[in-house]
């Protein structure tokens, strides 16, 4: 079992993610994606932000469940390890990009 301070860094590490996920779940947060937010309008147009912004929240919320996991689980970081490539490439590769015209 990890020691107080470690409870608190990975607790708080966690809740800022859910907290993030939250924000983009309900499409509030696009300016918070990289490369979005830096893109001419016209090709902001052509990209669902619905969609980006979903995938971006699933993405935090996994990401806060595996340090949920890896703060109760493994005491050598071994979840965090093995499951962020596996979350990485299955988020990213639901992103849904539509041309509008």
């Amino acid at each position: 079992m990890p020691d107080k301070s470690e409870l608190f860094f990975l607790g708080a590490i966690a809740l800022c993610l859910f907290i993030q996920g939250v924000f983009l779940w309900f499409g509030k947060g696009a300016w918070m994606i990289a490369g979005y937010n830096t893109l001419p309008r016209r090709e902001r147009e052509r990209i669902d932000k619905r969609k980006l912004c979903r995938t971006a929240a699933v993405f935090l919320f996994y990401l806060a469940t595996i340090v949920l996991v890896d703060l109760f689980t493994s005491p050598c970081g071994y979840v965090i390890g093995l499951g962020l490539p596996i979350g990485a490439r299955s988020c990213c590769s639901s992103i849904a990009i539509r041309a509008t015209g």
